[in-house]
């Protein structure tokens, strides 16, 4: 049996939030990192200098750090959070897993300190990305005002990146990429280089394969009548994932004569037509709407590699995506339906015949399935700790 590793991992939220993709893949990693017989300590921001006191959570240490001052700075809280975060770091420690922006540079700087105060081969650092933070600042600039304060945001914005989430990158032992588009945004946002990268998918969690009971069930308990079809929706950041771009295309299929609602799930805008939404749910209650659904579209404008799209695939839900998506395996047309150009039209274009055909849905459900629903957590962590006993042993990874 391998021996077992002190792991110091940064999270933007508790582990036990799960309506956030990236904090339900955390929280999933650091459990099988637990029962493979590792330690493994979660630090996440927490609103003031009164925080909770350090507790255990399903077999993960969670350690709550309070932040209150900078945050009228650019992403003061992030920065305040990191330089708190750093100075808890303990020198008996393995691996720091710093992510995105929340765990940068203070964190990755505080480490590498470590390191060569102790004369330890640890703790290494690890700087891993869902999705690149300049990025998704760069797609939200188109929606300023073209004024001279929106504009002196931006730049301090981009400023507090360039050194939370740049700096973390450049001085990461390793950066870890949900999938190879990102990876080709840290070179070309960061400068880091290709040997420093590498790239882990995303798993998800084993689901029991869906009966066709339990689809009609699911259907009758919303109601929805024969000849209407649903379409599943999921998502915080209701722009980025393009909720306006599927809002219009199950608009035109109902003009088209085809009834269809879309299931809106996971944010706060509010049911309006043939939108029904239904907020943040629970793990039983998004299976149920997923189950009940038609396929899943995510029109989205930029992704790590969105855990959801793998929710849906796992449950025998045809996906409908765009190439924003990063879905980097499976044959778009074969195992998922891609959408090109991302516009309402051509989304309505691309769902029209799934919805009239039964067969052609099963069948992209079934080999996405296996393309895209069937790569495990486990598969996601096993890889991570191979990486971090490489970088441990001197290696690159």
């Amino acid at each position: 049996m391998a021996e077992s590793l002190r792991i110091a991992v940064v999270s933007p939220h508790h582990p036990s939030e799960s309506a956030w993709g990236l904090t339900h893949t955390l929280s999933a990693i650091c459990r099988q990192m637990v029962g493979a017989g590792n330690f493994v300590r979660v630090y996440y921001p927490v609103r003031g200098y009164d925080p909770p006191a350090p507790h255990d959570w399903e077999g993960v240490a969670v350690t709550p750090v309070g932040w209150a001052r900078w945050r009228h700075l650019p992403f003061g809280p992030d920065l305040e959070f990191s330089r708190h975060t750093a100075g808890r770091l303990e020198p008996g420690i393995d691996v720091v897993l710093a992510h995105n922006e929340n765990g940068g540079a203070p964190v990755i700087h505080r480490a590498r300190r470590l390191r060569r105060r102790t004369g330890r081969s640890g703790p290494v650092a690890v700087h891993a990305f869902h999705g690149v933070a300049l990025k998704f600042l760069q797609l939200g600039r188109s929606r300023r005002p073209d004024r001279l304060r929106p504009r002196l945001g931006y730049y301090s914005d981009w400023l507090a990146l360039r050194y939370l989430e740049g700096g973390g990158a450049r001085r990461a032992d390793a950066c870890v990429v949900c999938s190879a588009a990102i990876g080709r945004e840290l070179r070309a946002l960061y400068g880091i280089p290709e040997s420093r990268i590498h790239v882990i998918y995303n798993g998800v969690e084993p689901e029991a394969t869906p009966t066709p009971e339990e689809r009609s069930e699911a259907r009758r308990s919303l109601g929805l009548v024969d000849g209407t079809a649903a379409l599943a929706f999921m998502g915080q950041d209701t722009y980025r994932k393009g909720l306006d771009v599927a809002t219009g295309a199950v608009q035109r299929l109902n003009q088209r004569g085809q009834p269809t609602v879309l299931l809106n799930i996971g944010n706060s805008v509010p049911s309006d037509g043939p939108v029904r939404s239904f907020g943040v749910v629970d793990p039983a209650t998004k299976r149920r709407l997923l189950v009940a659904s038609d396929a899943f579209v995510l029109p989205t404008r930029y992704e790590g590699l969105p855990a959801v799209v793998q929710e849906a695939a796992a449950l025998h839900v045809p996906v409908v995506t765009t190439a924003a998506a990063n879905v980097e395996w499976g044959t778009p047309g074969r195992d998922f339906v891609l959408v090109a150009p991302n516009t309402a039209e051509a989304t309505a274009d691309a769902i029209a015949p799934l919805l009239v055909s039964e067969e052609r849905r099963r069948t992209i459900a079934e080999n996405g399935f296996r393309e895209l629903g069937s790569r495990r957590y486990d598969q996601q962590t096993g890889e991570y700790l191979a990486l971090f006993r490489s970088l441990l042993a001197g290696g690159t990874g």
